[in-house]
């Protein structure tokens, strides 16, 4: 079956300015990154900060332009003139929210591409806010007027009224209270249940990520260590990385697993490790990880996992 994304080989090089007669700087956000999202798939991105995770994601809501790769959507539905297929709902929904506008004109927005009138836009925008959870009058006030969570569900009806089929969701309950996190969160796999929406899911929270994905990809410095399904990579983590971070998450009645602990700081993105970008703070580096960058390739015995790692598991 087609994908509905495809992303093919893309690369994000940042160029930065430098000290007079300095060579030019570039900082190498993603580099030679692909993957596919499915129609009706959560597709979850995981990583430490610095790993190019949001960056890609902008990548794929076209907020950004790679410098390197493609980016391709199989939509079955035209979109207007500059419309991106895909929708972002943003990490914090306090800055997200245009406070001179009203919810409704806020939420109506991306429908003005569509040369729409306004008093069908404002009436969608209704709609979608009652989809969402929203009281009957939250389409005539504004944003300061609502709590952390209701600000969120705006901005996820901001993202839903334009019929998108992909979501990109950036850590979409961080700066959440962890007791709306999880009303998000179900809104969310309703959404995708009643709609038919993919997601590409941005977080750094692996109980979200258990909860919500089919499949999960994990970035380290811009690159792809691992891609699985969800529940062979919470099993059956391949790569050093992926254990790593899986390590960190306690398990309830079980305690942590007894892989070895992941030493040191991300390197910077400015200057890479040569080889497996990995090799600086891996527990089975050896010399070939410092030569030759791993390939991703399948874990042994399972062929729908697939690692970066000359020792995978």
């Amino acid at each position: 079956m087609t994908a509905l994304l495809d992303i093919d080989r893309v690369s994000v090089h940042i160029p930065l300015k430098s000290g007079f007669l300095q060579s030019p700087l570039s900082l190498r956000a993603v580099e030679d990154v692909s993957l596919k999202v499915g129609r009706s798939e959560t597709l979850a991105i995981v990583g430490e900060s610095g790993s190019g995770k949001s960056t890609l994601g902008y990548v794929v809501a076209g907020l950004r332009k790679q410098t390197a790769g493609n980016v391709r959507f199989n939509s079955s539905r035209a979109a207007a003139p500059g419309e991106n297929p895909a929708q972002i709902i943003f990490q914090d929904p306090f800055s997200a929210l245009d406070p001179r506008m009203t919810v409704g004109e806020i939420v109506a927005e991306p429908l003005r591409l569509r040369s729409i009138g306004q008093k069908e836009r404002l009436g969608r925008a209704a709609n979608v806010l009652e989809q969402v959870g929203m009281p009957a009058d939250a389409a005539r006030r504004y944003p300061h007027q609502f709590s952390g969570g209701q600000r969120q569900r705006i901005a996820i009806a901001r993202a839903l009224i334009g019929e998108p089929e992909l979501i990109v969701a950036d850590e979409p309950l961080s700066a959440l209270d962890v007791s709306i996190q999880s009303k998000i969160l179900n809104l969310l796999a309703d959404i995708k249940d009643q709609h038919g929406i993919s997601y590409f899911f941005i977080s750094h929270d692996l109980g979200v990520v258990h909860h919500l994905a089919d499949r999960v990809a994990v970035l380290y410095l811009g690159r792809l260590m691992e891609v699985a399904p969800r529940d062979e990579i919470f099993r059956t983590p391949s790569h050093p990385y992926t254990q790593a971070l899986l390590d960190a998450v306690p398990r309830i009645g079980r305690g942590r697993r007894k892989h070895q602990a992941l030493k040191g700081e991300i390197p910077t993105p400015l200057a890479p490790p040569p080889g497996c970008v990995f090799n600086t703070r891996c527990p089975r580096a050896q010399d070939i990880c410092r030569r030759e960058r791993p390939a991703l390739l399948p874990a042994p015995g399972r062929p729908g996992q697939l690692a970066a790692c000359h020792f995978k598991d």
